[in-house]
């Protein structure tokens, strides 16, 4: 691996952040350069990444630079095609780390930045057809790009034009240009379905959401995700997006993706909330936002709700919680896991969860019991209606939308009423 030189993309131009090398045939580490941590508007990478002249070894830095990387099928379709082993993550970041989650950019360091915020090639139907035609090709798609997504689902980051339908207007960035968007397939029959019903009924419910979308592309429904990481706007026809720093609670805690479903020491809930509670600009927000977010996760059956699944957003040295993401109903599913990938309370299956869980909960999060009650009545209330009303509003894109809704609001039925027993 020949040395890496870090950026982040501020106002649509790269700036030096340090560089991550191998001294000696070494372990790697990372080292900030000198002129960002002079610079008065510097903020850190990642929590676990502090503004300081001393190096981080491999331990330190790994969490968060693998932690831009994808996992599973996808991950190993990109590094079939890159010719890369699987275990090298910092290559596979040299390859493709121009265009990454946040505003971090990745590049050789013998190789000059070949950087180009502006280069977009529009893309007709047969092409985004092709693109979405399986892992194969969505990865080939990231791969020319340079384009990171974290996450095992299959996925691919294009470029939307907002002046257009969402069904048109698409684009493939090129030469480090950003996208602006997330498109999610699934060979899983289903799941992208219950993604966008879960998500629209969470908006329903009173989360915060990423913005989320459905078309349909050759027979299949695919969720398409607006990116909460990026400012989006077009002048005179051109696409000029700004990037937002973020990173998920896995890199925030030093977590590797593989160890993404780990109960943090004290619980996952608690150490959230504890590090909302130092930086968050909103912390009461913020707070209660995390509360719903668990509850909503627990009534939908989303067991899926590990540490890569939820993030924040920095808005100078301060955060906030990110939008909502990846929501979506597991419990339908027979081979996924019923065990959650955050435990509620003192129980981590998701069958086990009783109502004393929340208030439980509740006292994690430094949240009283009474609002902890108020914030379940009310998101019990309306769960029903949002998950049917979600099928109905989406059944233009395909006629089965309404019928997963209705299997969704029947998995859910008993957690519901464990839930008003809270």
């Amino acid at each position: 691996m020949s040395d890496l030189a870090i950026f982040r993309i501020i106002k649509r131009a790269p700036v030096v952040v340090g560089h991550i090398s191998r001294p000696s045939g070494n372990l790697p580490r990372f080292s900030h350069a000198q002129s960002y941590l002079e610079d008065p508007q510097a903020i850190p990478l990642s929590q676990t990444l502090p503004l300081q002249d001393e190096p981080f070894d491999e331990q330190i830095l790994r969490p968060y630079f693998e932690g831009l990387l994808p996992e599973g099928a996808t991950h190993d379709a990109t590094v079939a095609q890159l010719r890369i082993h699987d275990e090298d993550y910092l290559s596979i970041l040299a390859s493709d780390g121009l265009e990454c989650i946040g505003d971090v950019v990745a590049a050789p360091v013998d190789e000059p930045l070949a950087w180009d915020a502006g280069s977009y090639v529009a893309l007709n139907s047969d092409e985004l057809n092709a693109i979405l035609f399986g892992i194969d090709s969505l990865a080939a798609s990231n791969n020319a790009s340079r384009l990171l997504l974290p996450g095992t689902q299959g996925k691919v980051g294009l470029a939307h034009n907002p002046s257009d339908p969402i069904d048109t207007g698409w684009s493939r960035p090129l030469g480090g240009a950003a996208s602006t968007h997330i498109l999610k397939v699934s060979n899983m029959d289903r799941i992208a379905e219950f993604e966008l019903i879960c998500m629209e009924a969470a908006k329903r419910c009173g989360l915060r959401v990423a913005q989320t979308s459905a078309v349909q592309v050759a027979g299949k429904v695919v969720c398409v995700s607006e990116r909460f990481d990026r400012n989006v706007e077009s002048r005179e026809g051109t696409l000029c997006v700004d990037r937002l720093h973020q990173e998920d609670m896995a890199q925030a805690f030093g977590v590797t993706p593989r160890s993404k479903y780990v109960e943090l020491e004290g619980g996952s809930y608690h150490c959230i909330s504890q590090l909302l509670r130092k930086h968050s600009t909103a912390v009461l927000a913020d707070i209660e936002e995390l509360a719903r977010v668990a509850i909503f996760n627990y009534l939908i059956g989303n067991c899926d709700n590990h540490l890569k699944n939820l993030s924040v957003t920095y808005e100078g040295a301060h955060l906030r919680l990110a939008p909502a993401y990846d929501l979506v109903c597991t419990t339908f599913f027979e081979q996924y896991s019923r065990d959650m990938g955050m435990r509620i309370g003192h129980t981590r299956n998701i069958d086990g969860v009783e109502g004393e869980d929340f208030i439980a909960l509740a006292k994690d999060i430094g949240l009283g019991p009474r609002r902890m009650r108020t914030l379940c009545a009310d998101i019990a209330d309306s769960i029903i209606a949002a998950v049917c009303d979600a099928g109905d509003a989406l059944k233009d894109v395909s006629p089965t939308l309404p019928y997963s809704a209705e299997d969704i609001a029947d998995d859910l039925s008993p957690r519901l009423t464990v839930l008003r027993t809270v």
